[in-house]
């Protein structure tokens, strides 16, 4: 898993060592809490080539079989509530895939 400090390094990398890491961490916290914000407030944020972040609303439910044995007869009520949702761009799709096209071929060269 890339942590923020992984991720960090790599900008800083592909960005030639233009910006100190503190910098860097300011700009992805900022970005972060800046599309949080918009989501917190019904907004959707859309970045090209990779997503869409969007406030998701799940309905809520009653649930009365619960397969608990010791809790049957009882009911739980779920509210309505949103999540964090994010749609990736067919161009990110695209991106990964090609890790399913890695792994075959590795596969395939392991065969005898």
């Amino acid at each position: 898993m890339v942590n923020k400090k992984d991720l960090v390094g790599r900008i800083r990398s592909q960005l030639q060592y233009k910006y100190k890491p503190a910098e860097l961490e300011l700009m992805i916290s900022a970005i972060v809490d800046t599309i949080l914000n918009a989501c917190e407030n019904g907004e959707e944020v859309s970045i090209p080539n990779f997503g869409k972040f969007y406030p998701r609303h799940v309905k809520g439910k009653t649930i009365k079989q619960n397969g608990i044995s010791w809790l049957q007869g009882k009911e739980f009520t779920v509210p309505d509530r949103f999540l964090f949702g994010f749609k990736p761009s067919s161009f990110s799709n695209d991106r990964v895939n090609q890790l399913t096209k890695k792994i075959n071929k590795t596969k395939s060269d392991e065969k005898p």
